[in-house]
């Protein structure tokens, strides 16, 4: 791009030189066809540029005036205003105007005459233009330099300011600093406080810290060092402790002695801070390292070289000084059977569209020769063109992790099949007493059925009332442990139940954990237990009585004792054995019609005579051949004392059949007295009575009737049939 020309002076030369040329028109032109001034004629038409152009190069290729007449292929009218009678002239400007020389244009009309004097004058013109134009330049060069230099002063001011730096010199022989304020901002000094001697400076230093920089200052004013570089800290006149970096070195005048001391100091607190916090954190990344047993490493995929920090030795067993292998070294140590995933894994790294990072699970082999588990987590690092060029990651030992996990799944295998195979309900609700997790439930839904419903929609609310009221007391806060018994419509259940509050980490109750054991046939078999002691102890002294009873009727038939006596133990044989059988079969599946033999054999009323039976053959299970037995031997007893059965002329019918009923078949027992003393209702409840009621009734959801007829008592047993009969063994009954 050319100099840009002041316009003003070389207007005022273009005009001049017009009417020194007698010209209608002058023009000072550039070589590329630019006009810088042009002086012409209101009426006077524009040149052809192609003919100035033509002009210009031909002044400037001749270093000297052209004429019209040395341009006889142009028609002189032509350029002027196509009629003729025009005369033209270039003249180059013996002026430095820039980086582009300047060559004058005349036009006039006719054929002027222009003499050397008018040459001559028109250079003096121009001289006098260029100087002028140079002047212009002069100032404003001077004018943009005092700018740029007031706008680097401000940049520094502000990057002095910025960097908390001070630029500072001392003048030797008196030691005042030539720019005092500049330490004001820095040692947070109020205006004026400073008076500017390095003395003066040198006093905010620390003790610890001054002699040391006392001793750097001479040694450099003595020559022996070039200059000072020095960190200490200094007190500040708002007690805040700082870091200070000094570097001065000493000007000398044109003499070469010195002269004075030039410095820059800068606050540098912020980067000892920093430097601390990364030692710190170093020594925090050294220590982890050191607890997670891990080693640091950068990947060279081009090379396949590994750089390994030192914790290797902790890691792998190996020598501290190893920190650079080749991946077939590493791969060497991998398990056999986690090679393949490995590799996998780093081709995939390795792709240019592959993963950025990955986390991988994989065995090497310590130097002792055992396994470690470790986890490896890497990143890639690309160029500009996208390649994967190095893996940064971190090798750590999880052997501990992995034992541990592995121990926790063996122990909750076992405890999945502890629970499997234990009648055991474990369940999880939240503040709403609504279901979020079950496990065996012991109920006759699936799980999943109860998941997000409380008891009160799952049972009803009268069933589930006794089972929320206990929950309640648990969302309060405690543990709770209750049985808690359940009227469901397949038959009542009682639960043990405990439970525990679950908090979140705040420590707010958020629902409970509980466990729940069905002990329904635990409850019936205590009570059975209690029923059978009870009537073990009214046995025995009923046991007693048969046995005083027959005791008494074989001594009143028998004539001699050693008639009595055969007679007697003859009888007890028949009622031990009866009970060993009962007690050799366990009570599971004994045919009823035996069943009734082995019951009234002891008490002699199985002959047919006095007791006449007609009982179908059918398999009783345990439990109801327990209680039939029982209840059997109490009517029996009971006959024997008191009934038709105490007197000779007395007898009893038993009959025993299968009989339908609204709802499913039952076994209905018919017990008949007849021909003995007249009864009536008793005026209280005994305990054969209540052994019927219990056991019949209440266990086997059976019915008892009892008719207090005075011609003899006459007592009906109504069971399910489902409650008698023992499954295992084939029947088809007969039901009437």
């Amino acid at each position: 791009m050319p100099t840009a020309l002041p316009p003003a002076p070389w207007a005022r030369f273009a005009r001049l030189a017009r009417r020194l040329l007698r010209a209608r028109a002058v023009a000072v032109c550039r070589p590329n066809g630019s006009r810088v001034a042009i002086a012409a004629a209101d009426d006077m038409p524009a040149a052809d540029p192609a003919l100035v152009d033509r002009l210009v190069k031909r002044a400037l290729l001749e270093r000297g005036p052209v004429a019209l007449a040395t341009l006889p292929e142009a028609p002189a009218a032509q350029a002027v205003d196509g009629s003729g009678g025009c005369a033209c002239l270039a003249v180059p400007l013996p002026v430095d105007a820039g980086d582009m020389p300047l060559v004058l244009c005349a036009f006039d009309d006719g054929a002027a005459g222009w003499s050397e004097e008018d040459l001559a004058a028109v250079a003096d013109l121009a001289e006098a233009a260029a100087a002028e134009t140079a002047l212009h330049h002069e100032r404003t060069a001077r004018r943009q330099a005092e700018t740029m230099l007031a706008h680097e002063q401000e940049r520094a001011s502000l990057a002095l300011a910025a960097g908390n730096m001070a630029v500072w010199e001392t003048e030797i022989g008196t030691d005042r600093l030539i720019r005092p304020e500049a330490f004001t901002e820095l040692l947070r000094l109020p205006p004026g406080r400073f008076e500017g001697s390095i003395h003066e400076l040198i006093a905010f230093v620390l003790e610890e810290d001054r002699p040391a920089l006392i001793e750097q200052r001479e040694a450099m004013l003595a020559g022996e060092i070039p200059g000072i570089e020095a960190e200490f800290r200094v007190r500040c006149a708002d007690g805040a402790i700082r870091w200070f970096r000094v570097k001065a070195r000493v000007r000398r005048d044109g003499a070469g002695a010195p002269s004075s001391t030039l410095g820059v100091a800068m606050d540098v607190t912020a980067l000892k801070e920093a430097e601390s916090a990364l030692r710190a954190s170093e020594e925090r990344h050294r220590l982890a390292l050191a607890a997670m047993h891990g080693i640091v490493y950068e990947h060279d995929l081009a090379s396949g070289r590994l750089s390994l920090s030192g914790e290797i030795a902790t890691l792998l067993g190996l020598p501290e000084d190893l920190h650079e292998v080749d991946a077939r070294w590493w791969m060497e140590r991998v398990h056999p059977d986690d090679r393949a995933h490995l590799s996998c894994t780093l081709e995939e790294m390795s792709a240019s569209c592959g993963s950025t990072s990955f986390s991988l699970e994989y065995r090497m082999r310590h130097q002792s020769g055992r396994w470690l588990h470790v986890r490896d987590r890497a990143f890639v690092m690309r160029d500009d063109a996208g390649r994967s060029v190095r893996l940064a990651g971190i090798v750590s030992d999880i052997t501990e992790s992995v034992l541990a996990l592995e121990a926790l799944r063996q122990n909750e295998q076992r405890l999945r099949l502890a629970l499997a195979s234990a009648p055991v309900a474990l369940f999880e609700q939240d503040r709403d007493l609504r279901y979020r997790w079950t496990h065996n439930p012991n109920l006759p839904m699936h799980p999943a059925e109860m998941l997000g419903r409380t008891d009160a929609e799952l049972f009803g609310p009268e069933v589930a009332a006794p089972l929320e009221a206990f929950k309640r007391r648990v969302l309060a806060g405690s543990t709770e442990t209750a049985e808690v018994t359940l009227a469901l419509p397949e038959g009542t259940r009682i639960l043990e139940l405990h439970a525990e509050p679950r908090h979140d980490t705040a420590g707010r109750v958020i629902g409970l954990t509980g466990a729940a054991i069905d002990i329904t046939e635990r409850k019936l078999a205590e009570e059975q237990r209690e029923i059978l002691l009870r009537e073990l102890n009214h046995r025995v002294k009923n046991l007693l009585a048969v046995v005083q009873a027959i005791a008494h009727q074989t001594a009143a038939r028998s004539e001699t004792v050693p008639t009595f006596l055969q007679a007697f133990n003859g009888r007890l044989g028949a009622l031990a054995a009866a009970q060993g059988k009962l007690t050799a079969h366990g009570w599971r599946g004994v045919d009823l019609r035996e069943l009734v033999h082995q019951t009234l054999e002891p008490l002699d009323l199985a002959d047919g005579r006095r007791v006449r039976t007609q009982v179908e053959s059918l398999p009783v299970a345990a439990r109801a051949a327990q209680s039939l037995a029982l209840a059997l031997y109490e009517l029996a007893t009971n006959a024997s004392k008191y009934g038709a059965l105490s007197v000779p002329e007395g007898g009893v019918e038993l009959t025993a059949s299968v009989t339908a009923t609204p709802g499913q078949p039952a076994l209905e027992i018919r017990w008949r007295e007849w021909g003995g003393p007249p009864v009536g209702p008793p005026t209280r409840q005994g305990f054969g009575t209540r052994l019927l009621t219990r056991m019949i009734a209440r266990q086997h959801h059976g019915q008892v009737h009892l008719d207090w007829d005075p011609a003899g008592l006459v007592c009906r047993l109504v069971l399910p049939l489902d409650r008698v009969l023992d499954r295992r063994q084939p029947f088809h009954p007969a039901v009437r």
